[in-house]
Formats: C-alpha cells, structure tokens, sequence
C-alpha cells in the first residue's frame, strides 16, 4: 500500500504520487564553484524518489546553519552516499511515502526533518527516522531550525552542560 496526496492505491511495481508530484524536475540551489553566496546556482534537477523506508517531502522552509556555510565555502563535503546541495534541515509537508515504514504519516503531514543534505530544493527524500511532527504551534520557518541548530544546542545545553 503506498499513500500518496489524498489517495491509497494498492501496488507494489509503481510508485504513485500526489497531482503535486507528476512533475518529475525541481528547482534546488546548488554550489558548483566552492565560495560565498555569488557562488548560488538555482538549478533544475531530478526530483528525488523515496527509497523503502523514506519520505519524500515537500519543503516549505529550510534552514542557514554553520555547516550550510562551511560546505558552500568547499571545507565541509556531504557524507558518502548523500546530496551534495547544501541544507540539512527542512520543514515541509509529506509528499509521498514509500514501502515499508513503520510510523503512521499521512500525505499532507506538517514534518520537519534532519538531513545529510538536499535542503535547499523543492523536494528531499529522507529516511523515517529522521522525521518528525511539527507542533502546530509552530510556523515552517521555526520548525525548520529545529531538528540540527535547535536540538544540537538543547544537547550542549542540557546533556553537555550539566556534566
């Protein structure tokens, strides 16, 4: 069973996708020249296609954090197997599920989610794990910093400080 936009449909061969997704090109923002920001290509790409045990989201916000920075500037290359357009967390909606997942997301779910990279485009497939919900008390732009800046400070904060 695979859900997608508003509809479940029953088949294991194809993956379906929301109206929203028929289109199979994105934009993302892409660093060809190591630098600063003049460096910025918006490009047309591929859009991902979620794995077994991914989600492809739909980003509405992404945010600007220190490794975003380093690895524009070439002194921080993506990990092995992962994206190499800058972002490593994002607030969006569920756009497509793929087999095998173990959480109960809907399409159209408010998600936030850390990344290895791929932020900074329209779409990222990203493993469930590193999904979470967005608090409806909280806009995209909030939700976005939380899963790498907000928590990786709670952690120094709380975990580190006290020691």
């Amino acid at each position: 069973m695979l859900r997608t936009g508003s509809r479940s449909v029953q088949n294991t061969d194809t993956l379906y996708r929301s109206c929203s997704s028929f289109a199979k090109m994105m934009q993302a923002v892409c660093v060809d020249v190591p630098g600063g920001p003049e460096n910025l290509v918006l490009r047309s790409i591929p859009r991902p296609t979620p794995k077994d045990g991914e989600v492809l989201i739909k980003v509405h916000a992404a945010a600007l954090n220190r490794a975003d920075l380093l690895q524009r500037k070439g002194f921080y290359p993506p990990p092995a197997g992962e994206s190499d357009i800058i972002g490593l967390e994002v607030a969006g909606t569920v756009d497509t599920l793929s087999q095998r997942l173990k959480g109960n997301w809907k399409p159209d779910d408010r998600v936030m989610a850390l990344l290895g990279g791929g932020g900074y485009a329209e779409y990222v497939s990203v493993r469930e794990e590193l999904l979470m919900p967005v608090p409806n008390n909280l806009t995209f732009c909030q939700a976005a910093a939380i899963p790498e800046a907000w928590l990786t400070a709670f952690q120094l904060l709380v975990f580190i400080g006290t020691q």
